[in-house]
């Protein structure tokens, strides 16, 4: 096993690996810490909505009662994960769990999420363990491939960038509307595909003056000259907008994505546009409206600020020395 064979002085699991988080963190000496890749944190709570469901964060007593009453239906869905989870569990000699797999992530000894509280609701029930350090974001070095062409693009008239995802294959619902809902309005419109398909295979149509298309462009050439961005939620892509101080128009799909454009409208950076009404029509309004008022832009540049200034992969690394074993720090 690499574990023993290593002998790691910390473990650092995503969220999504359950197997470190489940098991290695009792069966072992070796501490593990979470890295989350995600917006917010999974831990349950008083200040959070039930995951998964896009629901806004319950600050009245009634909502806490529904947000509780979620997320006891949603445990008690899981009893069967729970017992799967128990049996490797006993695999390794340990006790059953007596709490769900989110609630467990809560007594790890360290909670790292590449975020602000202000994209978690400012959540005041977490314990001390979770730790917001701001964007965890690296790029290798490439060549850049944008296109000759985004250097002519006319800069007096507002830009705006629509993509889905880079892990999206389904019908480009979200590129069509804005084809079409956005031609001819005096705006600037950069849509890329993703660079698992090709922009030219999305049947999109004859394309005005106004739409441009490429497989991929670089957001950090991109979007620092965007007045707006359209996508469907990935926490990455949210992420690259917020630094470059771009409000934006979430149009929510599956996985953390309902979740991700409930936060980005609880922080006042965006508005979200159901996928049910990403009509072109739908779409023309969203982004008329982001552009038009003024506060989304001015909430976006304050949230950039803040980002800039969290304390980021390095805060992580002394986080990680301090949980490492007192031995090992002494040694180094």
């Amino acid at each position: 096993p690499i574990i023993a064979d290593w002998r790691p002085d910390v473990i650092v699991s995503e969220t999504a690996m359950w197997g470190p988080i489940l098991v290695l963190s009792e069966s072992g000496r070796t501490p593990v810490a979470i890295m989350s890749t995600l917006l917010g944190c999974l831990t349950p709570g008083a200040d959070a909505p039930p995951a998964g469901f896009g629901m806004a964060p319950p600050r009245t007593a009634g909502a806490r009662l529904v947000a509780g009453a979620i997320n006891g239906m949603t445990e008690i869905a899981g009893r069967r994960l729970r017992a799967r989870v128990n049996e490797i569990r006993a695999n390794y000699g340990l006790p059953a769990l007596d709490t769900s797999m989110n609630r467990f992530t809560g007594r790890l000894p360290l909670y790292l999420i590449g975020s602000l509280p202000e994209l978690d609701y400012n959540r005041k029930d977490l314990p001390a363990s979770v730790h917001y350090l701001g964007p965890m974001v690296w790029h290798p070095p490439a060549i850049s491939t944008d296109p000759e062409w985004l250097g002519t693009i006319p800069t007096e008239r507002p830009w705006v960038h629509v993509t889905e995802s880079t892990l999206s294959y389904g019908d480009p619902f979200v590129l069509r509307a804005a084809a079409q809902g956005l031609a001819g309005l005096p705006m600037e419109v950069i849509l890329t595909s993703g660079r698992q398909r090709s922009i030219a295979d999305l049947n999109l149509g004859d394309l005005a003056q106004n739409i441009h298309t490429a497989d991929w462009i670089n957001h950090d050439a991109l979007l620092p000259r965007c007045a707006a961005m359209v996508t469907t939620g990935g926490a990455g892509t949210l992420m690259s907008a917020l630094r470059a101080g771009v409000p934006l128009v979430v149009v929510p799909t599956t996985w953390d994505k309902p979740d991700n454009a409930r936060r980005i409208v609880d922080a006042g950076v965006g508005i979200r546009l159901p996928a049910k009404r990403c009509t072109p029509a739908g779409l023309r309004a969203a982004v008329g409206e982001v552009i038009s008022k003024p506060r989304y832009r001015a909430n976006a540049l304050s949230l950039a600020q803040r980002l800039a200034a969290a304390p980021g992969p390095a805060h992580a690394a002394e986080l990680l020395e301090e949980l490492a074993p007192a031995s090992v720090t002494m040694a180094n």
